[in-house]
């Protein structure tokens, strides 16, 4: 492998890399880096810093001026750490290409000789890109929850990762679209209305092939002092006698026509 991140810190050692590519250094680039702040690349630095680099670039549009540094991508920093870390300090000429194209979502066809960061050049974005919409995800469910608690909005769609650690105080009622699958999730799902007191009520969906977990969270229930516990539900029955002793569908086959 040309170039490995390793975003857990337990890889070994990666070989030495090749000399970094060499950063722009126009007039105008360097004056402004002397005194402490970047410049913006013209048109001559790109051709510059490529003619250096030996990079070819065949496009029939603009592409992406070349990373410098892994700064220039403004990355995560978790991202940019590792790089400069386990990849290399600096962008390898390829990868100072090849790694803002592609995190533009450009197509690109790069060729470049074995061990030249070939594989981070591909890496880098690609992980960009992943972090990117886990961020946005993070935002949305924080924004979502936010709304819910304000009385914005009057229901929250979760996954059971919202079963656990969520105070929601004026919650009065938990639906579970889909059965709990062993009643420890039911617990965990129905604990969230009734707190400090509260009264809350829980509604669960589910067909018989939800048997075995709804008897587990029945035994629960009868063990914590439900006294209007189904005795169907408590059955160990097969799943077709099970579903027969529903009521409902007792009701569904005597029903004319």
């Amino acid at each position: 492998m040309a170039a490995s991140l390793d975003f857990f810190g337990d890889a070994p050692e990666p070989p030495a890399p090749p000399t970094p590519a060499p950063k722009p250094r126009t007039k105008a680039a360097g004056a402004a880096a002397d005194a402490g702040a970047p410049a913006p690349w013209s048109d001559d630095d790109v051709r510059a810093f490529r003619k250096r680099l030996r990079l070819r670039v065949e496009s029939e549009d603009a592409v992406p001026r070349p990373w410098a540094s892994w700064d220039d991508g403004n990355l995560d920093g978790r991202l940019r750490a590792s790089a400069a870390r386990r990849a290399r300090q600096e962008p390898t000429s390829v990868q100072a290409q090849a790694c803002p194209a592609l995190a533009a979502g450009r197509d690109a066809l790069v060729t470049a000789p074995t061990g030249s960061g070939k594989t981070g050049a591909f890496v880098v974005p690609a992980a960009a890109f992943l972090l990117a919409r886990e961020k946005k995800r993070r935002n949305a469910d924080a924004d979502a929850l936010r709304d819910f608690r304000k009385g914005t909005s009057w229901f929250l769609v979760c996954t059971d990762v919202a079963s656990r650690g969520l105070d929601l105080r004026a919650l009065e009622t938990v639906v579970n679209l889909d059965a709990p699958a062993s009643a420890a999730d039911y617990v965990h799902r129905v604990g969230r209305v009734g707190r400090n007191g509260r009264n809350g009520r829980a509604l669960t969906l589910y067909t018989s092939d939800d048997a075995a977990g709804l008897r587990a969270v029945a035994n629960i229930a009868k063990q914590t002092g439900c006294a209007d516990v189904p005795p169907w539900l408590l059955a160990k029955t097969t799943k077709k006698a099970w579903a027969n002793a529903d009521p409902r569908a007792k009701r569904k086959r005597d029903a004319p026509g």
